[in-house]
């Protein structure tokens, strides 16, 4: 049998333009940042969220920055625009009250 699986990613549509440290090519310190979530699947069904990653664009030369661990980096900036979409806790909510019921039931 076999089963597909992996991991996808989904494009967080928000972005935000924060000032941070200057670019390291052009000395501009505006960025826009955008996220995306990755996830992983069964049969291209979404399982659970896995993490979240940020990437930085300069406004002026367009240099893109990748960020993994944001806390660690950008502690002082609050990134709650980019939330993860509710559809993907979907399916570990359902496993949990499947099992439930098969235990109490």
């Amino acid at each position: 049998m076999i089963v597909m699986h992996g991991t996808k990613s989904l494009n967080l549509k928000k972005s935000i333009q924060i000032k941070i440290n200057p670019c390291v090519e052009c000395k501009c310190d505006t960025f826009i940042a955008n996220a995306i979530q990755l996830y992983k699947h069964i049969y291209f069904i979404p399982i659970f969220p896995q993490e979240k990653i940020f990437y930085l664009t300069c406004i002026k030369c367009q240099v893109v920055l990748q960020l993994r661990n944001y806390k660690k980096h950008l502690p002082q900036y609050r990134f709650r625009e980019f939330k993860t979409p509710t559809w993907l806790y979907i399916f570990p909510a359902l496993l949990i009250c499947f099992i439930l019921y098969g235990i109490f039931c």
